[in-house]
């Protein structure tokens, strides 16, 4: 009852009904507790001193732990009902593989670039088993300019949140990584791909 009352109050009569209608279509659902969802759009950056406020210094990074055991649970109830013979190194290397950062952020964040790359490389695939003919699609060549360590380093939540100390920390590390990338593919561009689509999905 209570939880039903709040959400009539942030969709109807709270001073941040907009961000909570933006929410609703997002979310599908109209949030309760509303400062939970804005804490996990909160990143450390903008805190100052963090050893004397609760909750981390009021940023997401207590979420994300919290998210990640959420996570780390569900993930290991299926994998035991789904392999039910497999002992527990089977099941820990498995819940460890899907549960890592790295898995995650390339769900979360990459998804449609991913769905692109797919396409693409079953289009290149099609070409090379003669399925179509070279003129009837073209070829695109592919090049991937990344710096992994520090994507993997930033969560899902904090490379969506536009926070200046964020978006000056990637912007440096892409000049970066495209100074190394010419450096290395400079004469790739308009001959060959510098990215190998089959190996990357097979």
């Amino acid at each position: 009852m209570i939880k039903a009352i709040r959400r009539f109050y942030n969709y109807y009569l709270s001073p941040e009904k907009e961000f909570v209608r933006r929410l609703r279509r997002l979310l599908g659902f109209t949030p309760a507790y509303l400062h939970l969802f804005k804490l996990a759009f909160q990143h450390k950056s903008s805190n100052h001193d963090t050893s004397t406020q609760a909750y981390g210094g009021q940023n997401n990074e207590r979420l994300e732990y919290l998210g990640d055991a959420v996570l780390g649970t569900i993930v290991a109830e299926y994998l035991y009902k789904k392999y039910p013979t497999e002992d527990e190194g089977f099941l820990t290397k498995m819940r460890s593989k899907i549960v890592k950062r790295k898995s995650l952020n390339e769900i979360g964040f990459n998804t449609s670039l991913l769905r692109e790359l797919r396409a693409v490389d079953f289009v290149q695939r099609l070409i090379a088993d003669g399925a179509v003919g070279p003129d009837a699609m073209k070829r695109v060549l592919v090049h991937m300019i990344a710096d992994d360590p520090l994507m993997n380093q930033l969560s899902v939540a904090t490379k969506s949140v536009p926070v200046r100390a964020v978006i000056e920390t990637l912007f440096e590390a892409g000049r970066v990584a495209a100074d190394g990338f010419l450096v290395q593919h400079g004469d790739d561009i308009g001959q060959r791909a510098s990215v190998d689509l089959r190996a990357m999905f097979d």
